[in-house]
């Protein structure tokens, strides 16, 4: 028969489940707060049924362990995943973990509602994203073109492809925006739009599908019922219009490739362009 022992206003139930392989004595818990207003014979009733009913619930394989916050049971879910994703995957995992466990990692598996899912959403959207967008203007862009691609990327310390993003005046980093104009002796506001920008759509969305995965693997391991994601609605992302060439755009490429392109890739540009064919991010390259 499962024993409590009151603590201050709440009591503590605990529950022997016999032995593990071990040999080690498996006791379970939980935290009862009885209701206000009980006289001492309702209250002794109340404690009562809800020693019988922890009781039942330890006795049978539907048991859930009300003791385990979504931080620790998260701790232990990487160990596992760390072991079954690839670097890049569990690294960006990490990431997101850090804004997580913040806003539910001490609460209980089991007290997760989706009203509390919605409001690390709603704090997410309002939320100013540590690092900053920096736009190349046309002075940084003459600049980039002043060396080839692997010279200035060598001298930066940057990739190649970071090099074409500046070219292209598509946003970068704080840091490479400071590396760039420090190399060409200008200060990073005269060859930058310097933003502040607000965690997308997209990377909210990220977030719950962690979460999600998350608890739905405690659900398996028996932790909680069921997955207060699944009655969620997930953020919704805006579509975005696709990029693509038009015809004219089309046949400048391909005329420019069949007269400057080396094999082959004269042949994989003209297979990619008019097949559509994309690279499968499973194969391995």
């Amino acid at each position: 028969m499962a024993f409590s022992e009151q603590r201050g206003d709440n009591y503590v139930i605990r529950c022997n489940c016999g032995k593990d392989s071990q040999g080690k004595r498996i006791v379970r818990s939980m935290t009862w707060t009885p209701p206000k207003g009980l006289t001492p014979r309702q209250l002794e009733r109340e404690l009562d049924r809800v020693k019988a009913e922890f009781q039942a619930e330890c006795d049978s394989k539907n048991f859930v362990d009300r003791s385990v916050t979504f931080e620790k049971y998260a701790a232990e879910w990487k160990v596992h995943a760390e072991n079954n994703l690839k670097p890049t995957t569990f690294n960006r995992y990490c990431s997101l973990l850090e804004r997580i466990i913040p806003a539910i990692g001490k609460k209980k598996l089991w007290e997760i509602k989706p009203c509390d899912l919605y409001t690390f959403y709603d704090n997410l959207r309002e939320e100013q994203c540590q690092n900053l967008k920096c736009v190349p203007n046309e002075e940084a862009v003459v600049l980039c073109h002043s060396e080839t691609r692997p010279e200035l990327a060598k001298h930066l310390g940057i990739s190649a492809t970071t090099v074409d993003c500046i070219r292209a005046k598509k946003n970068i980093s704080i840091d490479t925006a400071d590396k760039f104009s420090g190399y060409f002796g200008k200060k990073t506001k005269a060859l930058f739009d310097i933003q502040e920008r607000t965690i997308s759509d997209q990377t909210i969305l990220h977030h719950h599908r962690l979460i999600s995965t998350i608890l739905q693997s405690a659900v398996y391991d028996g932790k909680i019922d069921f997955n207060p994601c699944s009655c969620t609605k997930p953020p919704k992302v805006a579509g975005k219009e696709a990029r693509y060439l038009n015809d004219s755009e089309a046949q400048l490429l391909l005329d420019t490739v069949s007269a400057k392109a080396p094999h082959p890739y004269d042949v994989i540009v003209f297979v990619l362009l008019l097949t559509g064919m994309r690279r499968d991010r499973k194969s391995v390259v």
